[in-house]
């Protein structure tokens, strides 16, 4: 996990950067520039995102494996399975 300086400012604090300043943020947080036709707001998420990763962790290794595995979530049932429904109190 990076650590972080103390030019990396709160999140409450980043809805008042201008692009500039976000640009620095940006370069500090992932080591290379900010895109350049990525709008103000994406970059506020973007920064806002990793900030919160650096100070609490990211995804566990499982949602990762569930996001690459899938990432549409439909599950595709086993040779066998039996689909049950209930509906207005009648299984079928």
């Amino acid at each position: 996990m990076k650590s972080y300086s103390s030019a990396i400012p709160a999140l409450t604090d980043l809805k008042t950067l201008q692009r500039p300043q976000l640009q620095a943020i940006w370069q500090q947080l992932f080591n290379c520039p900010a895109p350049k036709s990525a709008r103000e707001y994406l970059l506020r998420l973007i920064i806002g995102w990793q900030i919160q990763v650096n100070a609490h962790g990211g995804l566990s290794a499982i949602e990762k494996r569930q996001l690459i595995a899938d990432p549409s979530g439909t599950i595709t049932p086993s040779v066998g399975s039996r689909l049950i429904r209930v509906w207005q109190d009648e299984t079928h």
